[in-house]
């Protein structure tokens, strides 16, 4: 079944690659074991995904846009840079924006946005989500801590099939 909804993703031929949309399949999977604090509300229609500085990955996202995650369609937006990133509840983040981290996770906390990269150190350097390669294989690791700190529960079943990982001091 994966590989039915992965050869229905999007090829422009410009640089997608099966690694950008397995990784897709798994945010959208993720999301389904993740509590946010404000999603609760019957006001909020929609959980939005932010990506940040990696057209590729926007585009492969775009594929799954309106499918429904907890009784919300999904919308997925693109930004180069970070601006206000008030009313995301999940920010996928370019390396390219790897000198920004700080700043990013200084304001995805405040506003309970579940951070997500495939850059390098990613997950102990505060980030929450970090898709690693492994065996050939993509992994994630989660930050426990960092997921707290902002508020947002992680359920079980998840965190049984992810490493967990602390942000280095």
């Amino acid at each position: 079944m994966l590989v039915l909804f992965l050869a229905g993703l999007p090829n422009p031929g410009w640089g997608v690659s099966l690694e950008d949309k397995v990784k897709a399949i798994l945010i959208k999977k993720i999301m389904g074991y993740v509590e946010w604090p404000h999603l609760n509300s019957a006001s909020s229609k929609e959980i939005n995904i932010l990506v940040l500085g990696n057209k590729d990955m926007y585009q492969v996202l775009k594929a799954v846009e309106g499918l429904m995650i907890k009784g919300k369609s999904l919308k997925i937006n693109y930004d180069s840079r970070p601006q206000d990133l008030k009313g995301n509840q999940v920010l996928f983040i370019s390396q390219s924006l790897k000198s920004k981290l700080s700043n990013i996770f200084k304001e995805s906390r405040s506003h309970s946005i579940l951070t997500v990269s495939d850059m390098n150190n990613f997950g102990s350097s505060g980030g929450m989500i970090h898709f690693v390669k492994r065996d050939g294989k993509i992994k994630f690791e989660i930050n426990l801590n960092e997921t707290k700190r902002a508020g947002i529960k992680i359920r079980s079943p998840l965190l049984q099939i992810g490493t967990i990982v602390e942000t280095e001091k």
